[in-house]
């Protein structure tokens, strides 16, 4: 029957099988001492593996201009996208996403209120903030040469006119002066009739909100927000409706030309967000 048992394997000796490969000799014949090197550089270089995987699975903080903060300045127009809280805290759509993207990247936010959409393109030239918004219009000639989010809001253009004028589009304004100020230009020269109506172009305010008072022009043509604000204040003397059929403005947030990858994540926020107004929450 010891015909029958199979044969046993020998047992696999490292220490043995170095003594008779080629580096037998090493070491004065103790090629052995290749283990104690061996396994200490080997755990070395697991732990760092380990390591390596363990911090590009972490969230990583963006890079900002202030270590640990997301700053952020803030067109405040007193509207759905940005207004003043009774505590004075700047709150609206703006501020939310803002908010988001800070909470996502690990952040603090610090809201700095501007005055204009210039001004915020100048302080992220500047380096005093990360991230300007303000119902800045996409594809806007003056953000050449930055980085910008997806849309996160829209609106048509408006007609400012005298009271109980109630103009809704140019169609039967044929020759009639209309004042447009400069930040609708592009988007204004869209509406239908606009080619036969007298433009003036006005980069005050305050200017076109006098001459349609005072009638040196019938009517102005503006966004939403600056619609508003020419009511408030001329609340005895001039109304503001919607312009019929109007191309509407798509709102983006404004970055340095080199913070592509963060406008990429207030992209992904943009849409969560939208997701959530979705759903009613």
């Amino acid at each position: 029957m010891a015909d029958d048992k199979k044969e046993k394997k020998p047992i696999f000796n490292p220490i043995e099988w170095l003594n008779n490969s080629p580096v037998g000799g090493w070491f004065g014949g103790r090629p052995w001492i290749l283990l104690i090197i061996a396994v200490p550089i080997l755990a070395i270089l697991i732990f760092l593996i380990v390591r390596g995987i363990n911090t590009a699975a972490r969230p990583r903080k963006a890079a900002t201009l202030t270590d640990g903060v997301l700053k952020v300045g803030i067109v405040v127009g007193e509207d759905r996208f940005a207004y003043h809280g009774n505590n004075g805290l700047i709150l609206g759509i703006e501020p939310t996403l803002a908010t988001r993207l800070a909470d996502t990247e690990g952040l603090a936010i610090s809201l700095i209120e501007i005055g204009n959409q210039a001004e915020g393109l100048n302080m992220i030239n500047t380096g005093q903030i990360d991230m300007a918004m303000g119902r800045y219009v996409s594809g806007s000639e003056i953000l050449s040469g930055f980085a910008v989010s997806g849309e996160y809001g829209q609106s048509g253009l408006y007609m400012v006119s005298a009271l109980h004028d109630y103009s809704t589009s140019l169609e039967l304004l044929t020759g009639y002066s209309v004042g447009v100020m400069d930040n609708v230009q592009s988007t204004a020269q869209t509406l239908s009739n606009y080619n036969f109506v007298s433009a003036r172009s006005y980069n005050s305010l305050p200017s076109l909100g006098d001459d349609i008072r005072d009638l040196k022009v019938s009517l102005g043509i503006v966004n939403e927000r600056d619609a508003i604000t020419l009511v408030n204040s001329y609340p005895k003397e001039l109304q503001a409706q919607a312009i019929t059929n109007s191309t509407m403005e798509h709102y983006v947030a404004v970055f340095a030309s080199r913070q592509t990858a963060q406008a990429g994540l207030m992209n992904a926020e943009i849409s969560l967000w939208l997701d959530d107004q979705t759903r009613g929450e």
